[in-house]
């Protein structure tokens, strides 16, 4: 969705910057603004949220506890310590507590009927401490907030892109992509699976960190561009002077010249008379 908006904001930049006829002081804080601006939008995504699908061993304990570690040593418990389940498989169900859990292994379940997405778990000794509790294929329903969240946080993605990328070359694709691919994605890979630090202020805080070192570092950059254009103008009045003066001394050359000339035609013409 993001895609056309910045390929119009490119296209934008581009038209603005022509028409507008701006030099290098005025594309360099042209830039600024629309980052500025797409910076303090960015902020607006951290009041953007919705509580965590409830997933047994990762978000909440299988008591139903929030937690904000994971270890996948947590996903085994005593109701499926004879399960022998595999931690890295993703089958979700969801239990009849409406807690989410990893697999029906995981879940304690020992017997299933029908088949496919109708297939329905019981004896699930996870769910329940006592009972034939129940879990259903697919993961839990999220609750209304996420869905009525979601086209808030599109329509604000966008107009963020938009602006942003009005003065950003076509590079602006590339350089996301490599950077949320091989660094962040490392990163998150890396941390945020064994501490489950919240991924929207992981993501959110590093990008606006980094936005806010950029603009910290405008500051001298704006300062020498400013020295270095006030020098070169300096040298433009030097140099554009000296141009409009030399008309004047030659000027003033051929005047002294043609006044030395009467002079010497006069005084010869009183040498003449005398004579």
């Amino acid at each position: 969705i993001n895609i056309p908006a910045v390929a119009l904001g490119m296209f934008s930049g581009g038209l603005l910057m022509k028409r507008l006829k701006l030099n290098i002081m005025g594309a360099a804080k042209f830039s600024f603004c629309t980052s500025l601006i797409g910076y303090v939008l960015s902020m607006f995504f951290f009041a953007m949220s919705c509580e965590n699908a409830k997933v047994a061993g990762v978000t909440v304990s299988y008591n139903n506890v929030d937690t904000v570690s994971y270890d996948k040593h947590s996903l085994f418990m005593p109701c499926n310590s004879d399960c022998f389940c595999l931690s890295s498989e993703w089958d979700p169900v969801c239990g009849q507590n409406g807690i989410t859990y990893v697999s029906p292994c995981l879940a304690g379940c020992t017997t299933s009927t029908g088949s496919g997405k109708h297939t329905g778990f019981s004896n699930c000794s996870c769910v329940g401490v006592a009972g034939n509790f129940t879990a259903a294929t697919s993961q839990c329903p999220d609750k209304d907030d996420c869905d009525r969240m979601f086209p808030y946080f599109l329509a604000l993605s966008v107009i963020t892109s938009f602006i942003i990328s009005l003065d950003f070359p076509p590079t602006y694709i590339v350089s996301p992509l490599f950077i949320s691919v091989l660094i962040i994605g490392y990163i998150f890979s890396k941390i945020l699976i064994f501490l489950y630090f919240p991924l929207r202020i992981a993501y959110l805080g590093l990008t606006l960190s980094l936005r806010t070192i950029s603009f910290i570092i405008c500051i001298p950059g704006f300062i020498l561009l400013s020295r270095q254009l006030k020098e070169e103008e300096k040298k433009s009045i030097l140099t554009n002077g000296g141009t409009e003066l030399e008309p004047l001394r030659k000027e003033q050359c051929v005047v002294l010249n043609s006044d030395h000339a009467a002079n010497a035609t006069e005084n010869s013409s009183d040498k003449h008379v005398q004579l």
